[in-house]
């Protein structure tokens, strides 16, 4: 015959049992890998074409963004540039910024719902006929994500030829390099200055990412 254990010793071993199981749940749930955060969706951030207010006279000046693509009907190829804009009187700001071409590193990436990011490759033209000959270019990927400004599209409202500082309205468009069609998603834009350039300190500008040929 076995004795019948008393209350108490019962009421302690189902104590030492629960908290044994306690520690194992909480071992089980500790070993479980932490969730990905989720990509934003399109109204918590901002919706391309963006326009950023841009510095361009000191180098080490960064912008960090991310927003939205969603392409429009019928789709359209997008750029990463520079767009300034102009009143008039100021129209000489055009030479001025031929004159003196703003240098960056530029990189564009794609976010994944995994977390991780897929870099997207900017491209810019290189002329490979020789000059005095009809252009011919090719698109290349920016060697190390090194860009340089290059003039694209000017929409003028109001400009008179024969007198350059006569523009009312006119928009200057100039690109590091061009991004082609982006499917929808989030996307990550990195840019930094890679040269101080005092010629252009108070200059209105703004870093865009835009349609190609837009200059709005």
């Amino acid at each position: 015959m076995f004795d019948t254990p008393s209350p108490t010793i019962l009421w302690r071993t189902l104590g030492v049992l629960g908290v044994l199981l306690l520690g194992a749940v909480l071992l089980v749930g500790c070993k479980q890998p932490a969730p990905h955060a989720p990509v934003a969706e399109p109204h918590m951030q901002p919706l391309a074409p963006i326009k950023l207010p841009l510095p361009l006279d000191k180098a080490g000046y960064k912008v960090d963004t991310k927003f939205w693509i969603i392409p429009p009907e019928p789709e359209r190829a997008y750029f990463v540039g520079l767009n300034i804009p102009f009143t008039a009187g100021d129209g000489s700001r055009i030479e001025l910024m031929d004159a003196h071409p703003v240098k960056a590193r530029v990189t564009l990436h794609r976010m994944e719902e995994n977390g991780a990011e897929t870099k997207m490759t900017l491209k810019m033209p290189v002329r490979i006929s020789p000059f005095g000959e009809p252009g011919k270019y090719e698109w290349i990927a920016l060697p190390d994500d090194e860009a340089k400004s290059r003039g694209t599209e000017s929409r003028r409202l109001s400009y008179k030829p024969e007198d350059k500082n006569q523009v009312d309205g006119a928009v200057r468009e100039l690109s590091f390099g061009s991004a082609g069609f982006l499917s929808k998603g989030q996307y990550h834009l990195q840019v930094e200055l890679l040269e101080d350039n005092p010629a252009l300190k108070d200059l209105p500008a703004y870093l865009v990412v835009d349609y190609v040929g837009h200059a709005k």
